[in-house]
Formats: C-alpha cells, sequence, structure tokens
C-alpha cells in the first residue's frame, strides 16, 4: 500500500502562538479562498511553486547559465517565464545570493511525522505539540487526517488552524484526531465575506457550531481585525453574540484578535502577485484592546490580542 503524501511549504518549530505550549507547526500548501490580506502568498495554490526576490540580485546571471530549460531572462523584472519553468531547482541550487525559493515538497505523512517527534521533549515540557496549519489543511483531507491520525498513535497533543470552509463529513472525520481547532471568521456579514474573500459565510458557521454543539470539540476562534473591512461595532456584535451562544453551547475557549500586518508583501512580489493592500495601515494598539475589552465586557467572552 501506498504511504499518504501531501505537499508541504514550511515546518516551523517552537511555536508558541498556535495552541498550548511550544508546538511545531506544519504548513499545508493549498487554499480555496483568496482574502487581500493574506500574509503567505505561497500557500495559495497547491502545487510548489518558485519565487524570485528581485532587490537581492546582482545579475551575476549564474541562475541563467545553469536553467536547462531557459525560463529565465534577466530583462524580465519577474525573471522567471512560469510556462517554461520546470522547478527543477538549479537556480535555486546555484544562486549564491538566494534570490530563488522553491515553496512547496511533497512529503509522506511517516517522513513528516518523524519530523515532528523530533520535538517531543519541547512538548512533553511545555504541554505543547502539533499544529497543523496553511494554506488551508482541508484542502488536502486524506493526507490531514492520516497524519493527525499518526500523531494521535504517538500520544501527540494536535492542534488544526482552518478556514472552516470545508465539508461537514471532513470534519466530522478529523474531529477524533484535533485536540484544539483554531477557526477563522472573517466577517459575520455573508454579502460582504463573499464580495472579499470569494465565497459566503453560511458553510464556516455551520461548522463552528457543528464542531462545538454537536461534537462537542475545543474550538477556539481567530479574526484577523482589517482596517476597512471587518473593523466595525456592528460586525464585532454579530460576532460577539455569535461567540456568546457558542460558549453557552460547548467548548468554546476563546477569541484570538489577529491584527493585520503587510509583513508578506515580499512575497507577492517574489511570486509576481499583485499585492492590493497597500495604504492600509495596521490597527493602532488602542484599537486591539478596544475590541478585546468589547468582547469581553459585552459578551463575556475570553479575548487574547495575537496568538
Amino acid at each position: 500500500m501506498k504511504e499518504k503524501k501531501g505537499i508541504i511549504y514550511s515546518i516551523q518549530r517552537y511555536c508558541i502562538h498556535d495552541g498550548p505550549g511550544i508546538r511545531t507547526t506544519v504548513f499545508l500548501k493549498g487554499c480555496q479562498l483568496r482574502c487581500p490580506w493574506c500574509a503567505n502568498p505561497e500557500s495559495q495554490k497547491k502545487l510548489p511553486e518558485l519565487g524570485f526576490y528581485g532587490h537581492k540580485c546582482i545579475q551575476c546571471k549564474a541562475c541563467i547559465d545553469k536553467c536547462p530549460q531557459q525560463a529565465l531572462d534577466i530583462c524580465r523584472p519577474e525573471r522567471i517565464d512560469r510556462e517554461k519553468c520546470n522547478l527543477c531547482g538549479l537556480c535555486e541550487r546555484y544562486c549564491s545570493r538566494e534570490c530563488y525559493q522553491i515553496f512547496g515538497e511533497e512529503i509522506t505523512a511517516g517522513r513528516l511525522l518523524d519530523e515532528v517527534m523530533k520535538d517531543v521533549p519541547f512538548y512533553r515540557n511545555s504541554n505543547g505539540g502539533v499544529t497543523v496549519s496553511g494554506g488551508e489543511p482541508t484542502q488536502q483531507p486524506d493526507f490531514l487526517i492520516t497524519f493527525l491520525s499518526m500523531c494521535k498513535e504517538k500520544g501527540l497533543d494536535t492542534a488544526l488552524e482552518s478556514n472552516a470552509y470545508a465539508e461537514k463529513d471532513i470534519f466530522r472525520n478529523l474531529a477524533p484526531y484535533v485536540d484544539h481547532f483554531l477557526l477563522d471568521i472573517k466577517h459575520m456579514d455573508t454579502r460582504r465575506h463573499e464580495e472579499v474573500i470569494g465565497v459566503p459565510n453560511e458553510k464556516i458557521l455551520e461548522n463552528i457550531r457543528m464542531l462545538i454543539q454537536e461534537l462537542g470539540c475545543e474550538v477556539s476562534l481567530r479574526i484577523p481585525v482589517i482596517p476597512g473591512f471587518n473593523d466595525t461595532k456592528e460586525n464585532f456584535t454579530m460576532l460577539g453574540e455569535f461567540a456568546r451562544t457558542q460558549k453557552e453551547r460547548g467548548r468554546l475557549h476563546k477569541v484570538n484578535l489577529l491584527p493585520y500586518h503587510s509583513m508578506g508583501k515580499s512575497k507577492y512580489q517574489a511570486l509576481a502577485k499583485e499585492y492590493s493592500m497597500d495604504g492600509t495601515a495596521a490597527p493602532e494598539d488602542c484599537t486591539m484592546e478596544y475590541w478585546k475589552d468589547f468582547l469581553e465586557t459585552q459578551f463575556k467572552i475570553p479575548a487574547e490580542i495575537g496568538g
């Protein structure tokens, strides 16, 4: 029997914001949403892709000489002809300035388990564990379930970061293998959600209700605070009412408020993608404190900034 394979783009160790304790966070490629503020544009496509950081380039042309597909052109600002490139990796290997980076690699669930098991002493000393993030991990459901079930067989604490936009059966199948669900809510108004994100939010809210009320799972809600999009009293009131209902009916753990930032902008340039959030400033600390206090005072919801 062939072992399940998935495509990841990063493994980050010693994380402290992706669930309890010290954690190893595995990032899977592929996401069906298109949030304009996404800090990880390399996560959106499921397959591996090549990035080019032009600000590092000294035009030595070593990459041009090594490319067997003639997919690189020094005169192109984005450098890469993506129709010709076959991701052989020679440009990445031979560039002394590290201008190139392949985002994504295929890996078996067993080899990935071996990687995260290297950090078991940190989990044990901090009550930490393994978190799977993305992209959107449920875009690779078979690999995700296989990997998380293997983690549980080893006695590891598991968390899943998800946008919750998947079929209910996927979450039903995942539930036995996930100790902490960390689920995004971008906006409570479904029309505004679809206008900006590309999909309505009903499926997301239904999955959150199911996990909390029907399956009894522990869920934390993660709210990106995006100026001009969801930072309104109307939206936070709807969010507070929704969260309060879930807390009354199940295991809503807390709400994490995640301030917008533009630290992923350079990766858009590397992938020749447009970054549409230029001119948007990060919310001020006092604004974040206001929304935290609003949820805690008005709705009695535990809230944290960051996480």
